[in-house]
């Protein structure tokens, strides 16, 4: 199965396979089917890379609903 990703500018692609893994996981422990892990995967992943690793990479729930839904 493929899910595409949101486009982003890359800062900086240092943890995004982490945090990939680690938004994949809270969608199954969330109960999120295949596509829908995948899609909270993805674009996660997509908006670390606009963060440079001087900053925090990782966001919150609220702030990642807030950018995945506009």
């Amino acid at each position: 199965m493929e899910v595409a990703a949101r486009a982003a500018h890359v800062a900086d692609p240092t943890g995004a396979g982490d945090l990939f893994a680690a938004a994949y996981v809270w969608a199954d422990l969330g109960g999120h089917g295949l596509e829908e892990r995948l899609r909270h995967a993805t674009s996660y992943a997509s908006l670390s890379l606009e963060r440079a690793t001087d900053r925090q990479k990782g966001i919150t729930l609220h702030e990642f609903e807030a950018l995945t839904t506009a």
